[in-house]
């Protein structure tokens, strides 16, 4: 016997199949998600002037994984892809003491 515009067999039609390939791609691609964060801001003394060339270090207290950047020459800084927990931030300007904070 033979069919025309019809898939049959063990996915049961083009319909099956098609429900099933979206099926396959939905779980490859939450298995690959992440929930990250990140930390951003402006470093200012305390009269608000900017403070361009500051170290800013981000340690997840959970693993132990420390992250740095540095200002740019508006102050901004920006620590991407932190991993969720919990983070103690850390400064210093060159030839300056360590401020943190936790966060």
């Amino acid at each position: 016997m033979r069919t025309r515009g019809r898939m049959c067999g063990v996915f049961g039609g083009p319909r099956a199949l098609r429900y099933f390939v979206a099926f396959l791609l939905l779980g490859v691609s939450a298995a690959w998600a992440s929930i990250t964060g990140s930390i951003s801001g402006v470093v200012s003394d305390s009269s608000g002037a900017v403070i361009p060339g500051v170290t800013v270090v981000a340690l997840n207290t959970q693993t132990g994984i420390l992250q740095s950047v540095v200002s740019d020459n508006k102050g901004f800084y920006n620590v991407p892809a932190l991993d969720i927990g919990t983070l103690k931030s850390m400064s210093s300007e060159p030839g300056s003491s360590v401020s943190a904070k936790r966060d």
